[in-house]
């Protein structure tokens, strides 16, 4: 059995088919977002909503403020401090303050700080919340050390106040 030499352009060709299968398998699988903006400027999106029932039904409208930006407007800046935002997030809990310190941290710009804790869509009360349970799960707090640490870590008072309750403070 004698083994066949593939030619150079024979591996060319093989490498090219095997990128493109690999393109569209990656654009079959992405989500594609079709929003658009209508006239009156309320946003609305092709993709249905799920409900809790497991039923779809169309998403609704909704307006958007005039001083955030468009998906289009905003800046890769933005869009990284966001994603860095989201990713600390899905790693740990955080505190409005205390995320938007890390993410100044990270060098992005106060205005690129601000953009993320206001869109990443974070309920600053069960991450009071979290964290608080966070500090049990390391070590014993009294109440009141518990919410001296969650004060420090940059939560309001009703955020905190919510955390210790979540705790069963």
């Amino acid at each position: 059995m004698s083994k066949k030499k593939l030619s150079k352009g024979k591996i060319v060709l093989i490498v090219l088919a095997a990128l493109v299968v690999l393109f569209l398998i990656a654009a079959i699988a992405s989500p594609t977002d079709t929003a658009t903006t209508t006239a009156a400027g309320a946003t609305t999106s092709a993709e249905a909503a799920t409900t809790e029932a497991g039923k779809t039904e169309p998403e609704k409208p909704t307006t958007e403020k005039a001083t955030e930006p468009t998906t289009e407007a905003v800046s890769l800046e933005f869009r990284n401090a966001l994603g860095k935002a989201e990713d600390y997030l899905d790693f740990s809990s955080f505190s409005k303050k205390g995320l938007k310190n890390q993410l100044k941290y990270e060098e992005f710009s106060d205005e690129a700080c601000d953009y993320a804790v206001n869109n990443c869509g974070a309920d600053w009360n069960e991450q009071a919340a979290k964290k608080a349970q966070d500090y049990l799960d390391y070590s014993s707090f009294s109440r009141q050390g518990l919410y001296d640490q969650l004060k420090y870590e940059g939560f309001t008072t009703e955020q905190i106040e919510y955390g210790l309750k979540a705790v069963g403070y």
